[in-house]
């Protein structure tokens, strides 16, 4: 009996020292609104903590003066309007004195005041730590978040973490942002966690919570999972995609469930929904699209307020008088002002105006689409076949994560989140076309639109000319900076020059009337009038040491011009007129610091001359161009009449090279030779096939080689051993390249008043 006396004395004993023992969430002051719960802080993963500070906006480095060990808290409370303050506990350590400049009492406790203006105190082997004294004074006369009815809640939370850290976070706090996305607790439940894995610049987010039948998530009650076919036609240049499975019937009853509107009994659907089996919101820079998949694609014909259609790429974007197909779902409550459609097989867009959907038709048949995209197919094979929502954002590269992936459940009343992103696999550099910016002109442009220097931004603007023989200035995004009317048609490239040698920069071309020169606002400079009426006239600028010592040749008829930068006449240059008629403008090309300038003739021959008009090389009389004159590994280099490939050296010697295939046209600078045949692009000896057709000559922008289908209007793009990926594009007739901060740029005219701006690496 005596020892199950003592026995007895000693279980209860241990049960009460068991009750009495506090719990460290017992000690939260009331009301929190966000809580960092660290159950063991010397094993805590630092970077885990990093991104958590990043995503509520909190400095730790302020609390790093405590010696940390154990379990770790941190709540934060609002204690004024707008202002957020940190409550710290943790295991009180055994070392504190020398942290501390003053002190003060509050009951029989000391609240102490550390070098960091922290008030500090201890309570039951317990370390309290705040900027705010109110907090600390609550805590230590039991004003603790435990006398709260949403407590038991919190505690339950907290219970069933699985990882060393978590966050809890109530729904009236609104800074809440992973990776820069805000998010919501208010739609999940009043609370919810969120665990982490954060390993370098691989993220994975799940939060989860016990949500009650009021909130938006229960949008997505009972649906089922299924796979998406968005991807298909979402293009590259998306910032953010939302999607939904769609079930008519469960969604029809989950808005009745939880929409709370005492003016509707019965919350109905349009009957078109009938056949959706998933619903999506696509943004693509400012402009937001909705997207319906149908079982049947003559779904959406049935539809009977189709006011009128027009056509862009051969596709049909149609116009609603109106449109009955609001649904509270996503964003769909503003689905209603969207009037635009066009149908991609079973995929429907719809958008505001045509212009929003001709930009997804036009990435569409360019192959910009995220299916052809070989970086988002690595990362899709990391995410989820399947799913009943989830979003999809496109982030900043510079990052290290180009896409972040999230979703959204419920079931059962309990609410799950998760977010997931992976760093890029491919760090090489990799060709790859992206549209940026797509606009529309009032009339058909007819001069090729030039990449041209603005030093005033020091960016790149894009000058043309019209049908009305306008000419426009323009930003890359297609806004205009100026237009001016001239009496005729540009007819020659538009050059710029560094006349006055201060940097700031004017545009040189040739009118049939005219030579000009403007500046960047638009205003004549100076111009002088041709000397001959003539209908063929050619412009050449040159600037043969590279000290802006400009030379603008302007040939006509038999005559030519030589001026410098202020039109004024060159003395010295001795060939002046000609004995045949000039057929093309004048090339300049330098070898081993001599000149030679080229003057061709309509009679496919042609003259070597040297920067003084004196002819460099006697050429036989027989001997006819069929391209231009080039510069390769330091000889001139052209294509004649008789399919041959000639070489000139710089002392006169010829050589001819016949060649087996028929050879269309040839181009080249000191390291590349590109010759174009029938199917072919060869380029070095590499061979590149293309498909029969009429093609413009190749041209070379740095080593990029380019050709323009004139048949199909695609532009074909390749590099020294392959076609660039997503060549060819569509363009009507004209394009230009450039660079724009170490990133290939290229404008092309797509319908012939329109124009694309890419880059392309």
């Amino acid at each position: 009996m005596n020892r199950l006396y003592i026995l007895l004395v000693v279980l209860i004993t241990s049960c009460s020292n068991e009750l009495e023992k506090s719990l460290i969430i017992d000690k939260i002051p009331d009301d929190p609104v966000l809580t960092i719960s660290i159950k063991e802080f010397e094993n805590v993963n630092f970077q885990t903590l990093e991104f958590i500070s990043e995503s509520v906006d909190f400095d730790f480095s302020s609390i790093e003066n405590y010696s940390s060990k154990g379990e770790v808290l941190i709540s934060f409370h609002y204690t004024s309007k707008n202002k957020l303050d940190h409550f710290l506990i943790q295991d009180f350590p055994d070392t504190l004195s020398n942290k501390f400049v003053d002190s003060i009492k509050y009951g029989n406790h000391n609240i102490y005041i550390d070098k960091n203006s922290n008030y500090v105190t201890n309570k039951n082997n317990f370390l309290f730590l705040s900027k705010n004294k109110l907090l600390i004074e609550n805590v230590i006369r039991n004003s603790t978040y435990g006398s709260n009815l949403e407590f038991e809640k919190f505690k339950n939370l907290y219970h069933n973490k699985s990882k060393n850290i978590s966050l809890i976070v109530k729904e009236n706090f609104n800074g809440l942002m992973f990776m820069d996305i805000p998010q919501s607790v208010k739609r999940f439940s009043n609370l919810m966690q969120y665990e982490f894995d954060v390993l370098n610049d691989e993220i994975n987010v799940l939060g989860f919570a016990k949500s009650d039948e009021k909130r938006k998530i229960q949008f997505l009650n009972n649906l089922k999972k299924s796979s998406t076919d968005f991807f298909d036609i979402i293009p590259e240049n998306f910032s953010k995609l939302k999607r939904i499975s769609f079930e008519y019937n469960e969604v029809k009853e989950n808005l009745n469930a939880v929409i709370q509107d005492v003016s509707i009994i019965n919350y109905e659907i349009d009957s078109i929904f009938q056949n959706v089996s998933e619903v999506g919101e696509l943004v693509i820079e400012n402009d937001t699209l909705f997207l319906l998949n149908f079982d049947d694609s003559n779904e959406i014909n049935s539809i009977e307020s189709i006011k009128g259609s027009q056509f862009y790429r051969g596709q049909e974007i149609r116009e609603l008088s109106k449109n009955t197909l609001k649904i509270d779902l996503l964003s769909f409550h503003e689905f209603e002002k969207f009037k635009y459609f066009t149908k991609f097989e079973n995929l429907v867009v719809f958008g505001k105006n045509e212009n929003e959907l001709e930009n997804v038709i036009l990435n569409y048949k360019n192959n910009l689409t995220l299916s052809k995209q070989n970086q988002f197919e690595k990362f899709r094979k990391k995410i989820p076949s399947k799913s009943v929502s989830f979003t999809l954002h496109k982030n900043d590269e510079d990052l290290g994560n180009t896409y972040i992936y999230s979703t959204e459940e419920v079931g059962n009343n309990l609410a799950y989140f998760s977010l997931f992103t992976s760093p890029s696999e491919n760090k090489e550099i990799i060709n790859k076309l992206e549209l940026v910016s797509k606009t529309k002109h009032s009339q058909n442009i007819v001069v090729k639109p030039t990449l041209v220097k603005n030093h005033r931004t020091n960016d790149l603007n894009i000058i043309f000319q019209d049908l009305d023989n306008e000419l426009f200035l323009i930003n890359l995004d297609g806004t205009k900076i100026w237009s001016k009317k001239f009496e005729s048609r540009v007819i020659s490239d538009i050059y710029q020059i560094d006349m006055y040698k201060n940097g700031r920069l004017q545009f040189v071309f040739l009118t049939s009337e005219y030579l000009y020169i403007i500046d960047v606002k638009g205003n004549i400079v100076k111009k002088t009038a041709n000397k001959e009426n003539t209908s063929k006239k050619y412009l050449s600028v040159f600037d043969y040491d590279k000290n802006k010592n400009y030379r603008l040749v302007v040939q006509e008829g038999k005559t030519l011009s030589m001026y410098d930068s202020k039109l004024s006449v060159v003395k010295g240059y001795k060939a002046t007129r000609s004995k045949k008629t000039i057929a093309n403008k004048m090339d300049h090309i330098r070898i081993l610091n001599k000149d030679f300038l080229i003057q061709y003739y309509e009679d496919k021959t042609f003259t070597i001359y040297d920067r003084r008009g004196r002819e460099r090389i006697k050429l036989p009389k027989e001997l006819k161009y069929k391209s231009t004159v080039f510069k390769h590994n330091n000889k001139l280099i052209f294509l004649s009449e008789e399919n041959e490939i000639i070489r000139i050296d710089i002392s006169g010697e010829i050589s001819y090279q016949p060649q087996n295939e028929n050879i269309i046209g040839l181009v080249s600078n000191q390291d590349m030779l590109t010759i174009h045949t029938d199917n072919k692009i060869i380029v070095n000896q590499n061979e590149l096939d293309i498909p029969y057709g009429n093609y413009t000559t190749p041209r070379i922008y740095q080593n990029y080689i380019s050709t323009l289908n004139l048949d199909t209007k695609e532009l074909y793009l390749f590099s020294e051993n392959k076609k660039i990926e997503r060549f060819p594009i569509f363009s009507s007739n004209f394009y230009d390249f450039s660079t724009r901060e170490k990133q290939t740029v290229l404008v092309v005219v797509g319908d012939q008043d329109e124009l694309l701006y890419y880059t392309v690496d």
